[in-house]
């Protein structure tokens, strides 16, 4: 059961609606689902502006929820569920792609960082900056740009 709606973006998604769906709380990341080179990839967005893809392993964790909900006060937050076992910088291409993004920062935490690194690298202009999110010991997460 679910129905398609612009999310304002780009692309035309699909997002999966149940009955028993409650209203989601004020200022809490839409939820949403992209089509993007054959391979379904759920997502959360908030916020405007520049566009900023957070890839972290858990995209709708506790953690990732208070990143997009500071990062989203200046920018658009998209983060996509990322994906094992496929190529990393096709599917990147192809969400941004789904979406509509020509171009876009990127924040990754380490598991990404490598893989973020190199699409920006070999995808001129796409990335803008790439920022390596470390995790502390007492749970605040840290931001480091690398350009």
């Amino acid at each position: 059961m679910g129905r398609r709606h612009r999310a304002g973006v780009g692309a035309t998604v699909e997002r999966a609606v149940k009955e028993t769906q409650t209203t989601p709380r004020a200022g809490s990341p839409a939820r949403a689902v992209v089509w993007a080179g054959g391979a379904r990839t759920e997502y959360l967005r908030a916020g405007s502006g520049t566009v900023v893809l957070l890839l972290v392993g858990e995209y709708d964790g506790p953690g990732a929820l208070e990143l997009i909900e500071l990062i989203s006060s200046a920018f658009l937050v998209i983060a996509p569920s990322v994906p094992r076992g496929v190529a990393f910088a096709s599917w990147l291409s192809n969400v941004m792609d789904g979406l509509g993004i020509a171009s876009a920062c990127v924040v990754a935490e380490t598991t990404f960082f490598a893989d973020a690194e190199r699409f920006a690298a070999a995808a001129e202009g796409r990335v803008r900056r790439v920022a390596l999110l470390e995790a502390r010991a007492e749970g605040a997460g840290v931001l480091r740009l690398r350009e």
